[in-house]
């Protein structure tokens, strides 16, 4: 499961996000999490991290209700939520307690729960159709598009990284990206941060119109960008395509024996010129090319050559011996 292809909302290099998985948030409270799975559908979870005692915490909605279960580490590496079912990571764990169900250690609930799939804001599906989420934009593409917007406009795109970039308009018309961060704590975005989701972020970020960035100063944020200025999902880009190269000569198939000597066609189509006084150069390479001739091949050379192996024909019969007595009797008669 941890290696199972994730969309760029996903993306990070830290290892313990890697291992927590797409349904991870950092930085949510117990709190937050109740009402994030309790606003979502039956079977919809979360997993945040309990700084208190260090372990993971599943919260899933079981019937309307948000319920938190402890997520065991042995001492082999491995995670389960019951001592039943074992992973290497927590995204496998869920895959296969999704399947066939987990029971709580606490009994608090007598029947199996099932992990269906993880909350709205954790799922690529769900950026998918925000008008400013375009991982599908590359650089180029997308600096056209802010170019002819006004200030503080922005998009989210993907870097060739894998990751995010938020790119937005500045006022003298220049483009502006910013790389997002997710790390074991939560979104970053210069010094804004961090957030449990990439949504979270970019709601402050839009409701504090702007990202303060290391160096000083700030890049304005003020709106997304009009869905209706970008291209539709899935089709041809808005970068300018490149001028196309220019047309190469045709390759005129040479013999495999002779490399760069001309042939009887080439001969006959520059004889005139080569017989003529007035072009001493193309007479010269002729018979310059016609001196450094490789040798012919030897005569058993293609004989030289291993021959597939035949079988014999069969030997021919004139007759059989239903034909001959057949001859006899005409004969006698």
């Amino acid at each position: 499961m941890s290696s199972r292809r994730l969309g760029p909302s996903h993306y990070a290099t830290d290892q313990d996000v890697v291992f927590a998985g797409p349904a991870f948030m950092g930085g949510l409270s117990r709190q937050e999490a109740n009402v994030m799975v309790e606003s979502d559908d039956d079977g919809c979870y979360v997993i945040r991290f309990n700084e208190t005692h260090s372990v993971f915490i599943l919260t899933i909605n079981v019937e309307g209700q948000a319920s938190s279960h402890r997520i065991f580490e042995t001492s082999d590496g491995r995670v389960t939520l019951d001592h039943e079912t074992f992973a290497t990571d927590l995204p496998t764990l869920l895959l296969l307690t999704g399947r066939k169900g987990f029971y709580d250690v606490n009994r608090r609930i007598d029947t199996p729960i099932y992990p269906r799939m993880p909350v709205e804001e954790a799922t690529e599906a769900f950026y998918l159709n925000c008008d400013w989420y375009r991982p599908d934009l590359d650089r180029v593409t997308a600096n056209a598009i802010l170019s002819r917007e006004r200030p503080g406009t922005m998009l989210v795109r993907a870097n060739k990284q894998g990751g995010l970039t938020l790119s937005s308009t500045s006022e003298d018309g220049s483009v502006s990206a910013l790389r997002i961060e997710r790390t074991f704590e939560g979104y970053y975005v210069a010094l804004s941060g961090p957030f449990p989701s990439l949504m979270t972020l970019i709601e402050d970020v839009i409701a504090q119109r702007s990202i303060d960035l290391q160096q000083g100063g700030y890049v304005a944020i003020a709106r997304p960008v009009n869905p209706r200025r970008l291209p539709r999902r899935g089709s041809m880009p808005l970068a300018p395509t490149p001028a196309p190269a220019p047309a190469r000569r045709p390759h005129r198939p040479r013999s495999r024996a002779v490399d760069a000597r001309p042939t009887p066609h080439d001969y006959q189509q520059y004889a005139p010129a080569m017989l003529d006084d007035t072009v001493p150069s193309l007479r010269d390479r002729y018979h310059r090319q016609r001196a450094t001739r490789p040798a012919p091949p030897p005569a058993d050379y293609y004989s030289a050559r291993p021959q597939p192996q035949r079988r014999p024909p069969a030997p021919f019969r004139d007759s059989y011996p239903e034909q001959d007595y057949a001859r006899e009797e005409r004969q006698r008669d």
